[in-house]
């Protein structure tokens, strides 16, 4: 569709190797957003049942990759509506998904927008034509009832004129602060290996 571009960052030809900002955000209008840790791509999609197969092998609820499990097979992005060369979901179970994503609007959209608008300008190589503005237009909708904090790890690489570590000052602030309970759950935790 002419509305959808994608922006490589590195650019495709400039280095060997890649990696990822790993955010995970829908955002619309920069009024409301969507920000959590499951990844919107094939083999992701889950509801809130968790079934492991399909009731029905006619009738798929998960159609190509989305009926995905790991430990089997890899899906292959480039057919997405067809089954893994090799799975037989009539034999192997799916990989269901749990997550957490949350809903903002208002202020914390728009500094979601903000983020994602200053990653796509930075990536964009100076295409003027594809230059996103943050909106400053009043809000549309009326203000919720809780605050949150946005946070984020940003650097002049990856799309900032100066670095930001708000997630890692936020953690340290909660930790020296905490008075007697700490619950870490963090996909890729990792601790130093010396006593």
């Amino acid at each position: 569709h002419i509305n959808i571009k994608a922006v490589v960052h590195p650019p495709a030809h400039s280095l060997n190797f890649r990696w990822t900002h790993h955010q995970k955000l829908v955002i619309i209008d920069q009024d409301r957003a969507f920000v959590g840790g499951l990844d919107l791509a094939f083999g992701r999609y889950d509801s809130a049942s968790h079934i492991l197969s399909d009731q029905c092998h006619l009738a798929t609820t998960w159609p190509g990759k989305d009926y995905y499990n790991l430990k089997f097979a890899t899906p292959n992005a480039l057919d997405p509506f067809y089954d893994a060369k090799g799975f037989d979901r009539l034999k192997l179970p799916r990989l269901p998904w749990h997550d957490i994503h949350a809903y903002v609007d208002r202020d914390a959209a728009r500094d979601l927008a903000l983020n994602f608008i200053q990653r796509w300008n930075h990536h964009n190589n100076n295409n003027v034509r594809d230059i996103l503005v943050p909106k400053d237009t009043p809000h549309t909708n009326e203000p919720g009832s809780c605050k949150c904090q946005i946070v984020r790890s940003i650097s002049k690489w990856s799309g900032s004129n100066r670095r930001e570590t708000s997630i890692h000052e936020a953690y340290v602030n909660l930790i020296r602060g905490a008075k007697h309970f700490i619950s870490v759950s963090y996909t890729h935790l990792t601790l130093p290996t010396k006593r």
